[in-house]
């Protein structure tokens, strides 16, 4: 039983292995101008913070990695999550935040960090049978920073973390409901090329969730799936013709369909 239960405290005891995510190592970028670069911040960070990181001259030597410009810190959160925790067996939560007079300061947290609140009973409890190490919570957390100057959210090497888990073992992989823009370009472009051969949507549901570990909602698929019908069928005619216009070409275009259109203008209607 002794085993047993030291084989069980020892699962609640980890360090996260690979912590992989898209990066950029200058400010002012965002995917649509440069692609990211995969960093692994268990390689990347150091493994203690140093007080006086400085080189000669007092000039500070600390570098940076980029997010998304425009990303915010729950957006920051969900996107750690998606490309790394959840597949690590835990989530990343935004815990506080701090405004300075040059940055905004950020403290991403494990979820078991955080306590719950307790009820009116245990609040009326006079003691804890737990010993103060059972009543501490995981203290794996990461700093992000906001430079002001440029809008832009960044993550410092040398800004303080803790990577180690206690308290509580991996837990299995989450499957949580994500919107478009929550999963990477590759898997965009594989939903679309599923959409252009008519595939289902909970086909295309699947293969997403099996290949990337997010599954992807059938409100972004069906958005998608119209996206797709549109630009199929406005390869084929102008570029610059309305969304109506397309529509209109498309029942045309197929002997199986009747529809009745009504034809005004803005100034008609009022």
């Amino acid at each position: 039983m002794n085993d047993l239960r030291k084989s069980l405290e020892d699962k609640k005891s980890w360090d996260v292995s690979c912590f992989t995510v898209d990066l950029y190592e200058e400010p002012g970028v965002d995917s649509s101008s440069k692609l990211p670069s995969q960093i692994d911040l268990t390689s990347w960070l150091p493994p203690e913070v140093i007080p006086f990181y400085h080189c000669g001259g007092g000039k500070k030597n600390d570098k940076r990695l980029w997010f998304d410009k425009g990303m915010q810190p729950p957006e920051i959160a969900e996107k750690l999550n998606l490309e790394s925790c959840f597949k690590s067996g835990y989530s990343l939560v935004v815990q506080t935040t701090k405004e300075t007079k040059n940055h905004t300061h950020t403290l991403l947290t494990c979820e078991c960090y955080r306590k719950a609140r307790p009820t009116k009973a245990k609040k009326n409890a006079t003691h804890s049978t737990k010993t103060q190490d059972e009543q501490k919570t995981c203290g794996v957390y990461v700093n992000i920073f906001k430079d002001n100057g440029h809008c832009q959210y960044y993550i410092r090497q040398n800004g303080g973390h803790n990577l180690h888990h206690s308290g509580h073992p991996p837990t299995a992989k989450q499957r949580r409901l994500v919107e478009k823009r929550h999963i990477s370009k590759d898997a965009v472009d594989e939903a679309e090329q599923l959409l252009y051969r008519n595939v289902d949507a909970a086909v295309i549901q699947e293969f997403i969730d099996l290949k990337h570990g997010v599954k992807l909602k059938e409100t972004s698929i069906r958005k998608m799936r119209q996206t797709v019908l549109m630009n199929k069928f406005k390869g084929d005619g102008e570029s610059d013709e309305t969304t109506a216009q397309t529509l209109l070409r498309m029942f045309e275009s197929r002997t199986d369909i009747d529809y009745v259109a009504y034809y005004g203008s803005y100034h008609e209607a009022t």
